[in-house]
């Protein structure tokens, strides 16, 4: 994007550091990734990006902007999303293809944090992760990192002085909570999957009587895993659903055939016509003939 002096200007108008404060790190060893600077601001207008906001050339630099509030945006090539409080970019200072600022539709105040770190290392992991998992994390704004973060911007003197293995030590301790939300993500991501796929499976096969250690065979997962994604996506066990889909479909049955409760019973997995009709009155509270009965004479 080729912006005018005017415009650059306009964009170092756009924001406000409320809080700031550089790092200074003793016996610094080349390369290792060092806190460089860390900074609380307010962003005013769409000119606040990483586009129009001057920067000194810093190769050996990355920038990690966390969204402390809605009205944060982030740019892959063309490409733009909104960023979500808690939502961070991970960008090289001098970067050309992720940028990030003020999202151009929003009206209002946007808040944020913005963290570098200096370093090779630094800048070579920032690409490998992206590689991997794209330019946008998460990350819990009440964690003891972002707290330390918001903490250090406050310092009343604006320079903190720290050694090599303190800056080491912080800057694994926020790649550590970034990749812990990446796993969180793809955990969640892969419980949904799962979930929905048990779903599919018991409600294609209500003639079979599932049980949680048969459904967790087919899935290669413990039963307590596979208990805990299904109850989180569907309100219940995977046992208590799919008892509900037999009983839902015995009483289709009921309503809209003649077939016998017994051949119903059988064809629905149960193990007999008793065991059929105490499962049918423990959900429907009554049995299946006394519900065919009331369903003849309300049709």
């Amino acid at each position: 994007m080729s912006l005018t002096n005017a415009q650059r200007g306009r964009g170092a108008t756009s924001y406000t550091m409320i809080h700031y404060a550089w790092y200074t790190v003793m016996a610094p060893v080349r390369g290792m990734p060092s806190p460089f600077y860390v900074g609380q601001g307010v962003a005013h207008s769409p000119l606040y990006n990483s586009w129009t906001v001057p920067q000194e050339p810093m190769p050996e630099h990355v920038v990690f902007k966390l969204s402390l509030s809605e009205g944060g945006a982030v740019w892959v090539g063309d490409d733009m999303r909104p960023l979500r409080p808690g939502e961070a970019s991970f960008r090289r200072v001098e970067d050309t293809e992720v940028h990030e600022g003020y999202h151009p539709d929003y009206r209002g105040e946007f808040e944020f944090l913005g963290f570098i770190f200096s370093g090779q290392s630094a800048v070579d992991l920032l690409l490998q992760m992206r590689a991997k998992y794209g330019a946008v994390y998460s990350l819990d704004l009440e964690s003891p990192v972002v707290r330390r973060m918001l903490a250090q911007a406050r310092e009343p003197s604006h320079y903190i002085r720290m050694t090599s293995s303190e800056g080491v030590r912080f800057y694994n301790d926020l790649i550590v909570a970034l990749m812990e939300g990446v796993e969180d993500a793809e955990t969640s991501r892969f419980s949904s999957q799962l979930a929905e796929q048990v779903e599919h499976t018991i409600r294609d096969n209500l003639a079979h009587a599932w049980t949680v250690q048969e459904l967790a065979g087919e899935y290669g997962v413990t039963r307590e895993h596979l208990t805990r994604a299904f109850t989180r996506a569907y309100g219940q066990a995977p046992h208590s659903y799919a008892l509900e889909l037999r009983i839902q479909e015995a009483a289709r049955r009921l309503r809209h055939t003649d077939q016998p409760v017994k051949r119903i019973a059988i064809d629905l997995g149960f193990g007999s016509q008793a065991a059929f009709s105490r499962a049918f009155r423990r959900l429907l509270n009554m049995t299946p003939s006394d519900y065919r009965s009331v369903q003849k004479k309300t049709t």
